[in-house]
């Protein structure tokens, strides 16, 4: 017999874990995972074990679900490490259900607000009571982050699944750093290719528009390469309705590492023609010449 207990959080926030936990039981199994897919550390074989203990358990297998996810939260940090993006995936796909998720919803958002973060219903999302987005940071120190973990998650932890996600992260916070330097509007809830695709449109002459066609087959393809690279990492981690999952199996290291170097290349490459097409951003500056290795 195994603790169901939530006791590995915080006393801040184990009341938001809890109502989260029971939010999930609106939901599928391919959604509860779909909701964390963003994390770095993928359910491995001894949390499917886990998992399926606790189902006995707790004896609901959404409870279950949910509460092997909550467990690779970083609930230590502050605020926690990939919370926010799983609340506001739970709670889309929640709203779907209609009227009878509603009390769930109001419950989670209440546990939010006392810890002093608010929960928008359209687009649903977290923020703070200065009004600040919590999705991939789109600072000069979000993207200096996103290549931290990039290299640490492969390196360290081995982990090429969690190397593909902080890949992707990287090429999301970028686009959005350089929308922001170019003060372009974007939604907030737009997705991934579609920022990519933005950004790179909005740099124009320096990033694509080139007169010399090798120069610009170049340019189109390191665009090309973060778009397939999200739609990878869209691809593996449970995520669902974008293709066939890909296994663990067929992800190794050395693919996690050319899928890096790409990210890497790109984000390097979309900076520098940032400074030079005369953005006044000493800080994408700074990263450009940080990435150069």
């Amino acid at each position: 017999m195994i603790s169901t207990e939530i006791s590995w959080v915080t006393d801040r926030w184990r009341p938001t874990a809890h109502a989260l936990r029971q939010l999930s039981t609106l939901l599928t199994p391919e959604q509860i995972d779909f909701a964390f897919a963003h994390l770095s550390s993928r359910l491995r074989p001894e949390h499917e074990v886990r998992y399926e203990v606790l189902r006995q358990e707790l004896g609901d297998w959404s409870l279950a679900r949910a509460h092997v996810w909550l467990e690779r939260i970083g609930w230590s940090d502050e605020p926690p490490q990939g919370l926010f993006d799983a609340v506001e995936r739970m709670v889309e796909e929640a709203r779907e259900v209609g009227d009878a998720a509603d009390g769930s919803i109001r419950r989670l958002r209440r546990e939010l607000e006392k810890c002093m973060f608010t929960l928008t219903e359209d687009p649903t999302t977290l923020i703070t009571p200065m009004g600040q987005d919590l999705s991939v940071p789109a600072t000069a120190t979000g993207v200096g982050l996103a290549l931290e973990r990039l290299d640490r998650t492969l390196w360290g932890d081995g982990d090429a699944h969690g190397a593909l996600g902080y890949a992707k992260d990287l090429i999301e916070a970028t686009a959005k750093f350089v929308l922001i330097e170019l003060r372009i509007a974007f939604d907030s809830k737009s997705d991934a290719p579609s920022l990519v695709a933005k950004a790179q449109a909005s740099l124009g002459h320096w990033a694509a528009d080139q007169t010399d066609v090798l120069l610009r087959d170049l340019c189109g393809n390191a665009s090309k390469q973060a778009q397939l690279i999200i739609q990878l990492r869209n691809r593996t981690a449970g995520a669902v309705g974008h293709g066939s999952a890909i296994s663990d199996g067929l992800l190794q290291p050395f693919h996690a590492r050319l899928v890096m170097d790409a990210a890497i290349a790109w984000a390097r490459f979309m900076l520098a023609a940032l400074s030079r097409a005369g953005a006044k951003s000493q800080a994408g500056q700074e990263i450009a010449t940080e990435t150069s290795v």
